[in-house]
């Protein structure tokens, strides 16, 4: 028996080596295949070549609007309302250690629409289209008391701001 298991084992090995061989292509009477060759591409002039010249951008920092229009008081338990009609400052006076939220409604204003402060370099919250959102202010204790806040937008608005 142990004749018949070396002649299978050497029976496998040579049909193993047969077929790795007759893989690896020893066919010498095969034509050459045809060769692809590439044009060179051309290398652009300096003239060609863009270069695109760096600038600098700079955010926009807000700045107030020409028209204001004053809230009043936000204290706790008081709330303040202030409408407007178009891009307006809008400025409130806080009394007491809080936070103040503005609860805008510019829900038939046409266009884009922000609500920003001056001095920022991101708005609180902007839109495309007619904006109606809520906004935190106020949130340091050492925010000052006279606070002011921007709307930008066309069209009839209406914020609210309470505690």
């Amino acid at each position: 028996m142990g004749m018949q298991r070396s002649a299978a084992l050497t029976g496998v090995i040579m049909a193993a080596v047969l077929l790795v061989s007759g893989c690896s292509g020893g066919d010498t009477d095969a034509k050459p295949s045809a060769t692809r060759t590439q044009s060179p591409t051309p290398t652009p002039t300096v003239e060609e070549v863009a270069t695109p010249t760096p600038t600098a951008t700079t955010p926009a920092v807000e700045q107030p609007l020409d028209v204001t229009v004053d809230a009043g008081v936000v204290a706790d338990g008081i709330t303040a309302t202030a409408s407007g009609n178009g891009p307006s400052n809008v400025t409130y006076q806080r009394q007491g250690e809080l936070a103040v939220v503005i609860s805008l409604d510019c829900s038939a204003c046409t266009g884009p629409t922000k609500v920003t402060a001056p001095g920022r370099m991101s708005p609180f919250g902007e839109s495309p289209q007619p904006l109606s959102g809520k906004f935190l202010m106020d949130v340091f204790l050492d925010d000052p008391v006279n606070a002011m806040f921007i709307v930008q937008a066309e069209g009839p608005w209406t914020v609210t701001m309470k505690s």
